[in-house]
Parts: C-alpha cells; structure tokens; sequence
C-alpha cells in the first residue's frame, strides 16, 4: 500500500494542531524541575564545542555527561553553523520532533494495518483518551505532549515510529533497503535515548511474533544487538556504566509504580480490548505488545527495576491501539443505529462516552491553561509567571565563567539560562554517582543543617563559587542563622521574583 494514502482528515488535524505546538515549543512552559533544563545546557554546551563538550552543569575539568547524544549534539552544531540563539534552537528541535512524531505513526499505523483512515483515531485515541496522565517523559496526553515536544523522548519516539515502518515494509516486501532503513534508525534511537529505544524492540517483537516466522524473529534479535555495539562504542561517555548502573533510585527516582489507575484512566479499557482480540485471534500485535509491557512492568515492580516503570507508558500506546481499532471498526455502525428509541442499542454510545468524558475534565483544563497562555502573549492578560520569566533576569548578572551555589531543585534551570555551573545538580549521573550526591549532600547542609561560618566558607572556597541564589520560598527550610552569617562571606546584588542572588565576596 502506497504511504501517500493516509486519509486527509489526520493531516488536516495535525495541522489544526501545528500552531499549538509551535507556540508551546517556543514559550517555554517547562516546570523548574523538567529534564528539558539539562537537555537545554547540554545543546548549549555542544554550541561551544561540539567534539569535547564539557559537562553542562557541574565545573569538573575533563567530564563529559550522558546528555552529550546524537540529538543534543545535533542541535549544538546546528546552533553554531546557524549562529541561532539556544531557545531559538530549541523551539525550532520541538516542531520537528513534532513533524517526527506524526509522519512516524501515521507511517506505522497505516502500513502495518492497511487502513490510510486509521491514523487519525489513534492520534486522538493517545491524546485524549487518558485520566489524570503523566508529567514524565514518553506521556504524551495532549497538555503534556505539546509542552513535552523539545524533550529527547519525543524525538526518539518519532525515529522508533519510522522504525517500525520500515520494518513492516520489509516484512511485506522483503526490501533490503528498508531492513537497513530500521537497522539504522535503531541504532540511533538506542544510541540517543534507550529507554524510549524500548518500546521500539519490544513492538517490533510484536510485530514479528504476531506473524508466527519464529525463524526470522530470531534473527532479528540481531538489530538490538547491532545498536547496543553501536551504544558501547559511543565516544561521549561510558554507556556502559549509564546502561548498568542508570536504575537506581538516585538517577532515576521515578513514581510510575503507583498511581497508575488514576493516571490511564479510560486507557484500561485496552486492556479488555486486547483479551477480546487474543480470543478471536486479532490484531495480535496489539495484543502481543499489550502482554509484553504489562508483564515488563510487573516484574519490574515486583523486583524493583525503575526503567522498567517506563512500561507503563509503552502498554499505553497499545492500549491506546486497541482502543482506536475497536472505535475505528464500530463507531460507523454504530453511528447509523444508535437511537433514543432503542435503549438496547444506547450502551454503544455509553462506552464512546465513557471513553471520552474524562477527556472533557482533565483534557479541558490542560486547553485551559494553554489557552491562558495565548491570550497573555496576545492581550496581556494575567496568567502564572514562567520559570523561564522568573530566572531570565540573571543572565544580567551570570555567566559561562561563574559557579553558582543553589539548593538542587532551585539551581537547576540556571546552567541553561545564563551558562553558570552549579556546585550540585538535582538529578543523578550514573558516571559520577558517588560525586553527584556528595555534592548535593553538602550544598543542602550548607542551607539547612547548622554551620558555622569557617564551615560554609570551606564550602564555597573548594568549589570555587562566585554566587549564591536562595528561593526564598524555602526560608522555612534553612537554618536560622544563615541570613546573619552570609553577609560575612557575600552580599546582595539583585532581588526577583523571590530569587535572591548573592556574590561570594574574594577571599
């Protein structure tokens, strides 16, 4: 089947939906805490030096960082040859993975099922059709995916949905080119983010295995292989020790283990779709890939494996497929015979409602808050400040050749923002585990635990910092005497915005 015959209405909804994304992506509505702020430091790094960047947050002369993957040093170089500023840049990476996004499902979709209509209920099915969602990478419920869309996750989602269709090509057409085509874009999927990498070899088994060539499924196997000798032979850093050591709590403290009824909510619907389908013997990827992640994410609950809760995001783009190939092969029908007057036939609708009503609440105030946005970039009305709004005024006072001393949450857009460093990071690195939580450990006893001056002096000498910002949100938090005693070591340059910044005074 030609790939050109996806139906008309997904392009058009897709394009309905291009000004959202766009605006989403260039008005950088990112939390004080998204990993976007890492990734954001890691393009402006590779800006600088693309083939030894330096690490993006912490001052460790000779450290690389796992950040530094073919997508944020894609952007850096683009950055530089383009000479576009950082935010310019990073908008611009949105709106293609954007582009990456739907051009890759609908390929999959429509070639893997036959059907150019399909693509368009299962884009709404996986925006929509969700509870209270997630605010992790790899969500995509609508408020989440139009925020998310700069996030290396979405990027590496639209490569593995290319992935997959070019996979399918190969099972119909046996084309050597196109068994290149998905050996290479999953090499680069794995190579920029593995856990997204994932769900590509695990549908991709599901593809295989619900056609019964139990030969070729073997053989397969090879193409993960062939992407984890291409990760291990990555020269930014020891993908090793990230593939190894990257799921412990301290890199990857995720809460996707619980919560997970409110958060799918109607999506568990797939989940009788799926036993519905395995009975009559349908759709048997979608079945396939529907046991695959749950069992996954069982066991991975069960022995505590925290990249393995990323499944619960993957079952969801299954369940989220069975859901649209039920709607897709009813609601016609039962769009011609449901009548008020026939209350047997009423349930048809109930579950389309069903379905759908959640999408009315938490889907609506996700619009809401966009829209919120919009109309204070068109009109000036009020709406809550950004983070990005909130620390854009230290760029006056920081830059590339500062170290900045910041409890770890609060200090974490800064190196994107201005190009500080930080004395401790929010997140950890499986490289330099040991290092990252030593450092944080020490810079919240600099806030919090009682010190003497000789003690926090010693601090800022060994990491050389030439300032200090405090949130003073968190003054509850400190310990009492810190305000009579940094005077003695530094003093006030500006206040915003409850940000406070001090410079370190020269020893």
């Amino acid at each position: 089947m030609s790939e050109a015959r996806t139906a008309r209405g997904y392009w058009i909804f897709c394009l309905a939906l291009l000004p959202f994304a766009i605006f989403a992506s260039f008005s950088r509505p990112w939390g004080q805490t998204a990993d976007i702020w890492e990734t954001a430091a890691a393009i402006r790094a590779a800006t600088q030096n693309v083939f030894h960047p330096s690490n993006p947050l912490l001052p460790l002369a000779g450290y690389t960082s796992p950040r530094f993957i073919p997508y944020t040093l894609f952007w850096g170089a683009f950055s530089r040859l383009s000479g576009l500023g950082l935010w310019a840049v990073v908008g611009l990476a949105a709106v293609a993975n954007y582009a990456l996004f739907v051009t890759g499902l609908a390929r999959w979709v429509s070639l893997q099922f036959k059907e150019p209509r399909l693509p368009l209920i299962v884009l709404i099915t996986m925006l929509f059709v969700w509870g209270t969602g997630y605010s992790y990478a790899n969500a995509y419920q609508l408020g989440f995916f139009l925020s998310s869309l700069a996030y290396v996750g979405a990027f590496t989602y639209g490569i593995c949905f290319h992935a997959l269709a070019y996979l399918r090509k190969f099972m119909d057409e046996r084309e050597w080119s196109s068994l290149i085509a998905y050996t290479l874009l999953s090499v680069l999927a794995f190579v920029t983010h593995p856990i997204t990498a994932a769900f590509l070899f695990v549908a991709a088994g599901a593809m295989l295995l619900s056609e019964n060539r139990w030969k070729r499924t073997i053989l397969m196997q090879l193409v993960p292989l062939i992407a984890l000798c291409a990760a291990l032979l990555w020269p930014y850093f020891d993908y090793w020790t990230v593939l190894t050591k990257g799921s412990s709590d301290n890199w990857f403290p995720a809460a996707l283990f619980s919560g997970w009824a409110a958060a799918l909510g109607p999506a568990l619907v797939g989940i009788p779709l799926a036993a519905y389908f395995g009975f009559f013997r349908r759709h048997r990827l979608a079945v396939w890939g529907t046991a695959f992640c749950v069992g996954i994410y069982c066991v991975s609950g069960a022995v505590k494996f925290q990249m393995g809760s990323r499944f619960v995001l993957y079952g969801a783009i299954f369940l989220h497929l069975c859901i649209a190939l039920f709607l897709f092969e009813n609601l016609p029908h039962w769009w011609k015979n449901v009548s008020l007057r026939q209350p047997r036939s009423l349930w048809k609708l109930a579950i389309i409602i069903l379905l759908f009503l959640p999408a009315l609440r938490f889907r609506g105030g996700e619009a809401f808050h966009l829209g919120k946005d919009i109309a204070h970039e068109a009109f000036g009305t009020p709406r809550d400040e950004t983070t990005a709004e909130r620390f854009s005024f230290l760029t006056t006072f920081l830059g590339d050749t500062n170290i900045v001393l910041a409890e770890d949450d609060t200090g974490w857009p800064v190196p994107a923002i201005t190009g500080a460093k930080l004395v401790c990071q929010q997140k950890g690195d499986p490289i330099i585990q040991d290092e990252v939580v030593r450092r944080r450990t020490e810079a919240m006893s600099f806030f919090r635990d009682q010190q003497s001056i000789e003690q926090r002096r010693a601090l800022l000498a060994r990491y050389h910092v030439t300032h200090i910002v405090l949130d003073m949100s968190h003054r509850q938090l400190w310990d009492g005497v810190l305000f009579q005693q940094i005077t003695q070591f530094a003093h006030e340059e500006t206040v915003q915005h409850n940000l406070v910044l001090y410079r370190v005074n020269p020893i």
